[in-house]
């Protein structure tokens, strides 16, 4: 069983990093009046919306009590869908692609407004949204990362980790399961064991193969999705995410003098709270200090910091992903998988 969180002591509330967060979401602009939500925001510059991160937003909006917003950004998915090609867009404005994690992520997040709304359509979104990533995507080993669109051709693999198979799509596939869950339905839990099976074999791989010391730091961001992916077989894996948590958390510290990203920080830090792993609670304290120094006085969390000096990219996913973090974290109250965000 998961084991509850400690806070430390003197830890600030969480009412203030909730309302913050409010605001933003609210206010700053990175959702527009479609409900899309931007990749990032500066200030100075905003990038087209994007479907993938619009379906991490109404996770955190639900979260964080933004409910209309949360179905505003919902509604806005729905819009995305290609009933034709049966798949999502990258991004509506111009994209010519079809990613395999988004398309999970997003069937995450409409089952998401389900719970909150109990409205069938958006299970039956879901549900479409499940089957597209079976039919579409799926390949020898693994699942194509990547179609073109509209042929549903898949692009060339490259080593890159988000242009390859690979061992972080299981976060993607955890919207499998999820929908095993809600509808019985076989096929689903099938895939989602197929992507398990393959990211065991392919984790290591990840990291290994990077040959650039501080581009390890983006790679832990893919490793700590195959972490969550790991999440609802915590009682089999439990080994895995032992060694896991250990990697990520000396890797992260080898290289945060040069380059850390606050959404490892964040990401890590879910796991440890929920995987069932004894907890390192001075581990896990420093790392909830730690992220939440990335937070900026208008409610979102900063990308990360390179030599020291904050990137400036306000980011929603990773405010999403610091704000469910520290919540559990604070609270004491860890969540479950079927909560991450």
């Amino acid at each position: 069983m998961p084991q509850t969180a400690t806070a430390p002591a003197g830890a600030h509330a969480t009412v203030p990093l909730r309302a913050t967060a409010t605001e933003w979401f609210r206010s700053s602009g990175v959702q527009d009046a479609s409900g899309g939500v931007t990749r990032y925001y500066r200030g100075d510059a905003r990038l087209p919306n994007s479907v993938e991160i619009t379906a991490y937003a109404v996770q955190g909006m639900l979260q964080i009590g933004l409910k209309e917003q949360a179905l505003k950004a919902g509604r806005f998915i729905l819009q995305a869908w290609n009933p034709a090609l049966r798949a999502f867009p990258f991004e509506l404005e111009g994209s010519q692609l079809s990613y395999f994690f988004d398309t999970g992520i997003v069937a995450r997040a409409l089952v998401a407004l389900w719970r909150e709304t109990g409205e069938d359509s958006w299970l039956t979104a879901a549900v479409c949204a499940g089957d597209s990533m079976i039919d579409h995507f799926m390949a020898a080993d693994g699942y194509h990362p990547i179609l073109s669109l509209p042929s549903r051709q898949p692009l060339r693999h490259e080593l890159w980790w988000s242009k390859n198979p690979g061992c972080f799509q299981l976060k993607a596939a955890l919207a499998w399961r999820e929908l095993a869950e809600l509808t019985g339905e076989a096929r689903f839990e099938h895939h989602y064991r197929r992507q398990l099976e393959f990211s065991i074999d392919t984790a290591a791989s990840l990291i290994d193969v990077e040959t650039e010391r501080l581009r390890v730091m983006d790679r832990l961001h893919p490793y700590c999705y195959f972490l969550e992916g790991l999440l609802p077989v915590a009682d089999e894996a439990g080994p895995l995410l032992e060694h896991g948590i250990a990697l990520v958390g000396q890797l992260w510290r080898e290289l945060a003098p040069q380059f850390l990203r606050s959404d490892v920080l964040a990401q890590l830090l879910r796991v440890r709270l929920i995987s069932g792993v004894p907890i390192d609670h001075a581990a896990a304290r420093e790392e909830a200090e730690l992220l939440e120094t990335f937070a900026t006085h208008k409610g979102a969390f900063l990308f990360g910091r390179r030599a020291g000096e904050p990137i400036p990219h306000r980011n929603p996913v990773s405010t999403v992903f610091a704000f469910q973090a520290l919540d559990w974290y604070r609270s004491g109250r860890a969540g479950s998988w079927r909560e991450l965000i």
